[in-house]
């Protein structure tokens, strides 16, 4: 689902790297001379405010997501797990992931199983969550960007700020 939505941001990316270059194009009526910045900058402006954001959720969301989905199958099978050892617990996670993900190796226990059935519930609900998270951030970031475009806008030291960063990082 993650990879999904990683193609989505950049294709939403693309479109929206476009439509600020016709924005720019349609805010100077064709005289380039009226922009401070250069049109293609006006796109990668808009590009990143559309989309850098909800890149940033998904990267925290996917390694924060496991732990706290753990956590809740832990807290969940809690009387289950009460006379195990870590090792054991944390087998008996992993195992409940496996199921849930379709991979099972030898018979499985009814516990696991329920697990495992949690561990889909969640990870469907974590899913939905970061969908609908992605998309408003990427209409919220793309209109703010999209309403702050005006001629004289410096659009190439933002971009430029941003390669920057991104570079060093």
């Amino acid at each position: 689902m993650t990879g999904t939505i990683l193609l989505i941001l950049v294709a939403v990316a693309v479109i929206a790297y476009f439509l600020g270059r016709s924005r720019a194009h349609a805010l100077c009526g064709g005289d380039l001379s009226q922009l401070h910045s250069r049109p293609s900058y006006h796109g990668g402006f808009m590009a990143i405010f559309a989309t850098v954001p909800a890149f940033l959720l998904v990267l925290v969301w996917t390694g924060l997501a496991p732990g706290i989905e753990d956590n809740i199958v832990s807290g969940s099978f809690e009387t289950q797990m009460a006379d195990m050892s870590v090792p054991e617990r944390q087998a008996f996670i992993r195992d409940a992931r496996s199921i849930a993900r379709g991979v099972t190796y030898g018979e499985p226990t009814p516990a696991k199983e329920a697990a495992a059935e949690l561990f889909k519930s969640l990870s469907t609900r974590s899913a939905t969550m970061l969908s609908a998270l992605v998309a408003a951030l990427v209409f919220g970031g793309g209109w703010l960007a999209h309403r702050r475009l005006t001629p004289l806008l410096r659009t190439r030291h933002t971009v430029e700020r941003f390669v920057m960063i991104t570079l060093v990082a």
